[in-house]
């Protein structure tokens, strides 16, 4: 665009009996250039690298993280933990046998152990098997290897589901007749 407005410019000059109209016209595109060109040239210069400044978080004992660089591991694995939650998990006598998830959350403290565990969700009709979940993590044989954040030891969250699967109907045997 900037170079066919040259262009036109270059020819309107040369040519006297138009050059008052177009003048006009070629101002105003002129001016909006400029205008464009100096709005560009300010807003390209007006940052700097002076401005923003990083901030980081100071660890606390007490901030519990989400994520860590080196996220806590169970000693066995996650299916260790799940095959061990499982042989720990005992079903209560009131579990309806619809099956379900239990989805359970702790915090994997600087030493390994296991705090503050809440169920996020549960099973509605059967609080026994809610609080079997909690017991067969608080009865865990092993400690976890606990999270790292730049190179130290850091309380991290930690989920994991519980499955409870139906109960098999059992089939009525029909007498013979």
């Amino acid at each position: 665009m900037v170079f066919s407005l040259t262009i036109k410019l270059a020819k309107k000059f040369t040519n006297n009996n138009l050059f008052t109209f177009v003048q006009i016209k070629n101002m105003k595109q002129a001016l909006f250039l400029l205008f464009l060109l100096f709005t560009t040239s300010f807003n390209t210069f007006s940052q700097t690298t002076n401005d923003v400044k990083p901030t980081v978080e100071e660890p606390s004992e007490d901030r519990v993280y989400d994520f860590a660089e080196v996220n806590p591991e169970y000693p066995t694995g996650i299916k260790g933990l799940r095959k061990e939650v499982g042989m720990n998990y005992i079903i209560p006598k009131d579990y309806n046998g619809v099956g379900g998830t239990i989805v359970v959350r702790f915090v994997v403290d600087t030493d390994g152990s296991v705090q503050n565990i809440t169920i996020l969700k549960g099973l509605a009709d059967c609080d026994s098997c809610n609080e079997m979940a909690i017991e067969s993590l608080r009865s865990l044989e092993h400690k976890f290897n606990p999270g790292l954040q730049d190179g130290e030891a850091v309380r991290v969250h930690y989920t994991i589901p519980i499955v409870l699967k139906n109960k098999p109907k059992k089939k009525k045997k029909k007498p013979i007749n």
